[in-house]
């Protein structure tokens, strides 16, 4: 965990490895300059882009059929009777059914 080093006049934000959030950026921006264009990083990059690609197109497929069967699937997650749980929600609360109306009042 990172803390807060107080010292004079000075404070810095510390990476919790004894070291300064700001000089670990630094750090990285080099390091990453420096790496950016290795045939490693750019196969990890090429990579990336492939699997990203490959799970996009992927979810398309899935949900392009699944639209069809969406109520098979509701009902197989949520059950059967799902969508009678959300009606009420859809009436103005000042109506009356006719079946509380002749229900016995408690």
């Amino acid at each position: 965990m990172g803390g807060v080093a107080c010292g004079g006049h000075e404070s810095a934000v510390l990476d919790g490895q004894g070291g300064s959030v700001a000089s670990s950026r630094q750090v990285w921006t080099v390091v990453r300059e420096q790496v950016a264009e290795s045939p490693a990083a750019l196969e990890d990059e090429r990579r990336l882009r492939a699997v990203l690609s490959q799970r996009r197109s992927r979810s398309q497929e899935f949900f392009s059929s699944a639209a069809g069967q969406w109520t098979v699937y509701a009902e197989e997650f949520f059950g059967a009777t799902f969508h009678l749980q959300r009606s009420p929600g859809w009436l103005d609360r000042t109506w009356t059914s006719a079946i509380s109306a002749a229900a016995p009042a408690r």
